[in-house]
């Protein structure tokens, strides 16, 4: 049985403004597919118990870096965008 607790306004809230931080932070604010994965990731940290925004938006960044440094194309097409 999967019992989780619904999330307060503020708790989803407080998740959705560290999304579009990160989004933003890293480029990619349009584009759905990269910001879907960041917001599954922060639920991912939010669901293991990580509730401070600047704790829960560095975990997130940091794994987020290091999927793109491995060869994940979360972050690439911000990458691209920011690129001369």
């Amino acid at each position: 049985m999967n019992s989780h607790r619904p999330l307060s306004r503020e708790d989803l809230r407080m998740c959705v403004d560290v999304v579009k931080a990160i989004a933003r932070d890293r480029g990619v604010s349009r584009d759905p597919t990269a910001v879907a994965r960041i917001m599954a990731t922060v639920a991912r940290y939010y669901r293991r118990g990580m509730h401070e925004p600047s704790a829960l938006r560095a975990a997130a960044l940091s794994e987020i870096e290091s999927n793109s440094l491995a060869g994940g194309a979360l972050m690439e097409a911000g990458h691209r965008a920011e690129a001369p």
